[in-house]
């Protein structure tokens, strides 16, 4: 039988990542649209006004820094803390592109989070295969939804998506390159 590399790692240091993650990638950005939108900062919580939505942005990008640097102070796998601050700069991206044109901010964060899970499964040598085709297909539900939703059109979408994927994907390749070649 295959041991779990899960094991291994204290459950307390899983719950800290996994519910520190949550904090503040998405609890913390959400209060904050919800606070802005109360206070009739934005109209909707879409921020489908191009000029409401740097603040908000901001706010996550500082989030998302602050919790970048805690997981650098934990000493995680550096493929994590790298995975995390690549998911900052694609926000940045994002942020300098919607000023533009609306990119999608949901592709590109589960575009990350779909590398950074990639990263994730190949470090504990998990087999990804059907992990990846799942999140592959829940990506495209979720396009679908923008879409739908009238929120994007099908290149917003696909750019955020890519843009997020190939950002957080690109450090994990140096930084898994190297733990191969030790």
């Amino acid at each position: 039988m295959e041991e779990n590399p899960f094991i291994e790692i204290p459950q307390l240091y899983w719950l800290l990542l996994i519910g520190g993650t949550l904090l503040f990638t998405c609890l913390i950005p959400l209060v904050i649209l919800l606070i802005m939108k109360y206070n009739g900062n934005i109209k909707d919580l879409d921020v489908s006004d191009p000029k409401e939505r740097t603040i908000p942005y901001i706010f996550t990008i500082f989030s998302l820094s602050l919790w970048s640097t805690f997981l650098q102070m934990m000493q995680v796998p550096s493929f994590l803390y790298y995975s995390s601050t690549a998911i900052t700069i694609a926000l940045i991206i994002v942020t300098i592109i919607t000023h533009w044109w609306k990119i999608s901010v949901h592709l590109a964060s589960f575009g990350g989070s779909i590398a950074m899970l990639a990263g994730i499964l190949w470090y504990f040598g998990i087999p990804a295969r059907n992990i990846l085709i799942v999140m592959f297909v829940l990506a495209w539900l979720l396009m679908l939804a923008r879409i739908r939703l009238n929120a994007h059109t099908p290149l917003q979408t696909v750019c955020g998506f890519l843009l997020g994927l190939t950002i957080v994907f690109i450090p994990n390749i140096f930084d898994l390159q190297s733990i191969l070649n030790k």
